[in-house]
């Protein structure tokens, strides 16, 4: 049985139409969750030199990043990534902890509480993230941010 020309060309896009519905899937949620207007302020290619937390997850309403945000921090501040699939759209960020101007605990209905956090440059977005990994940027940022509740 021959196969018609058509089916034969089509096949052949498959993988190119899927790539660009990829890529402009996550340009289009970088838009919508404020990372890029991050990007505008904290983008940044530099690398953090301390811990690095890998496959995290946080929150930029309305879009949840689960499982695929990489968060470094050094002494100067933290550094937030995406993993390479869903980095397209996605400038790395470099935010510097005197940046973090203020934090409250947000509670969940699900099991996990949250921490929101608002950043000085950048207002209007809030980058929600959860708890335990919250008190592990306070401990790394040695006492340049403080979470009432959380940490030391």
């Amino acid at each position: 049985m021959q196969t018609s020309h058509f089916a034969d060309t089509f096949l052949m896009f498959v993988p190119v139409i899927f790539a660009l519905i990829w890529i402009g899937t996550s340009y289009m949620l970088a838009l919508v969750s404020g990372w890029m207007e991050l990007a505008k302020v904290y983008g940044s290619d530099k690398l953090c030199t301390g811990k690095v937390w890998r496959f995290q997850s946080m929150r930029l309403w309305p879009a949840n990043y689960n499982g695929c945000v990489n968060i470094g921090t050094d002494f100067d501040g933290v550094c937030l990534y995406l993993f390479f699939l869903f980095r397209a759209g996605h400038r790395p960020l470099f935010i510097s902890w005197s940046d973090i101007t203020a934090v409250r605990k947000v509670k969940r209905i699900r099991i996990f509480n949250y921490v929101e956090l608002s950043l000085a440059q950048c207002p209007s977005v809030k980058i929600c993230i959860d708890e335990r990994l919250a008190a592990r940027l306070v401990e790394a940022s040695n006492g340049k941010v403080s979470i009432p509740g959380i940490g030391k």
